[in-house]
């Protein structure tokens, strides 16, 4: 599996698929939905041997929304091309990049190295490689005949209740920043 971290700062909001999820809560749902049990692990590898599904990740963070990806299309179909793929109007991929993936799926991204990325500051910068092969990591699945597949949460009572923890979260931090 791969996993692309977020920002600590709790006060983060992001909304994906309508709902608001803090970079802890979002990193959480990640490993909750692909590892948070022995019997889940086994139920995801089960899947990928026996079936049409070639990725495996959280439900709530397989998205389609085209602000997602719209910024990063132009990129994203440069980069397609140059491994010999066909370009996309719209796509849908795991956001946060954590996932099972059936290996021979991923073949194209060997032709990347570690100097066709720019050094980072440790900081998350939008619309980078990294953020677009994020992206293109979906494309190598769907365009090669294999399904993406989105798995519920094993815990979802803990993540319900840290939803409400985060919506009053996000009304009292509103305030104080509206209040000053």
């Amino acid at each position: 599996s791969i996993v692309h971290t977020k920002a600590p700062k709790s006060h983060n909001f992001t909304r994906l698929n309508n709902a608001s999820m803090t970079n802890k809560l979002w990193n959480y749902i990640l490993w909750d939905a692909v590892s948070g049990s022995v019997g889940q692990i086994h139920q995801c590898l089960q899947q990928l041997t026996q079936s049409n599904i070639g990725m495996i990740g959280a439900k709530s963070c397989l998205t389609a929304e085209k602000n997602t990806y719209e910024k990063l299309l132009p990129k994203m179909n440069k980069e397609l091309k140059k491994l010999g793929m066909h370009s996309v109007a719209q796509t849908q991929f795991i956001a946060g990049t954590m996932f099972y993936v059936r290996s021979e799926l991923m073949k194209p991204l060997l032709a990347y190295s570690e100097k066709d990325f720019t050094p980072s500051n440790g900081k998350i910068k939008n619309y980078t490689l990294a953020h677009t092969l994020e992206r293109i990591v979906a494309e190598c699945v769907t365009q090669k005949g294999y399904k993406i597949c989105g798995m519920p949460a094993t815990h979802p009572v803990r993540i319900w209740l840290w939803r409400v923890q985060i919506a009053v979260s996000h009304v009292l931090y509103q305030k104080k920043i509206t209040g000053s």
